[in-house]
C-alpha cells in the first residue's frame, strides 16, 4: 500500500473534528415554523418520520385532528398542519420510561 493511500484528508485550519451525527436527533434549539406548510395526513406522517424519526399512523393523526389535540388549519378545504404543531403533538405523547428516576 502506498503512502498516499494512508494519508487522511486534510481539514481546514482551525476546524475541530465533528462527532458522528445521529440523523434522528435534532438540536434542542431547533425552531420549527408555525406556518401551515404540511397539507394532508401523509405530509404529517412523512415529516414525523423523516425529520423526527417518529412513526405515526394515519388513524392516530386523524383522531388527533378530530379531537383537536394537534393544531390544524383549513386551507382550500384541506387540513394543513404546522411543523411546530406536529412537534408539540408528538411531545405530548411522551410517557416516562419505567424504572427511571424522576
Amino acid at each position: 500500500m502506498s503512502q498516499a493511500a494512508r494519508v487522511a484528508p486534510a481539514r481546514p485550519a482551525g476546524a475541530l473534528p465533528q462527532p458522528p451525527r445521529d440523523p434522528y436527533r435534532q438540536p434542542a434549539n431547533r425552531v420549527w415554523s408555525d406556518q401551515p406548510t404540511l397539507v394532508g395526513v401523509q405530509a404529517v406522517i412523512r415529516f414525523a418520520r423523516d425529520e423526527l424519526g417518529v412513526d405515526l399512523t394515519r388513524s392516530l393523526v386523524r383522531r388527533a385532528t378530530e379531537a383537536r389535540r394537534i393544531q390544524v388549519f383549513k386551507l382550500s378545504a384541506k387540513n394543513a398542519y404546522s411543523p411546530a404543531g406536529v412537534v408539540r403533538f408528538i411531545e405530548s405523547l411522551a410517557r416516562p420510561v419505567a424504572g427511571e428516576d424522576q
